[in-house]
């Protein structure tokens, strides 16, 4: 009975790694065809963005108008972080001068999130240099 149980347990501690393999290989392929569309992936978020800016300059009201730059940031949070805090800061500005603690509140989660974005891309960079 023990060899059995040794033989299994083996059999099971040489296979591991083959059946993690293969499912990194499959998450390489979704990879792989995610960079082929890269392209395409850019393009509809280039034609997203340019509706929405186009929709800010007829905007009428100061809330229409938060609701479009907020709209702005978060398609560019993923795309240019810097673009987005653009939109982030003119927001805040928005909420200071009208005094909406929520609107300032939630420009100053944002502006949060994009700093910490920002520091963890310039660790990762840092260290990436430093391994060449």
């Amino acid at each position: 009975m023990r060899k059995v149980t040794a033989f299994l347990v083996l059999l099971f501690l040489i296979l591991c790694p083959v059946f993690v393999n293969a499912g990194d290989f499959i998450t390489l392929d979704s990879l792989d065809r995610v960079v082929e569309k890269r392209k395409f992936y850019m393009t509809q978020k280039e034609e997203k963005i340019d509706k929405v800016r186009k929709k800010i300059s007829f905007a009428s009201t100061e809330p229409e108008l938060y609701d479009l730059q907020r709209e702005m940031y978060y398609e560019y949070q993923t795309y240019r972080s810097d673009s987005a805090m653009k939109y982030v800061e003119r927001n805040l500005e928005m909420a200071i001068r009208l005094d909406s603690i929520h609107w300032r509140d939630e420009m100053e989660i944002a502006r949060s999130f994009l700093d910490n974005k920002s520091l963890l891309r310039n660790k990762a960079w840092k260290k990436h240099i430093g391994s060449l």
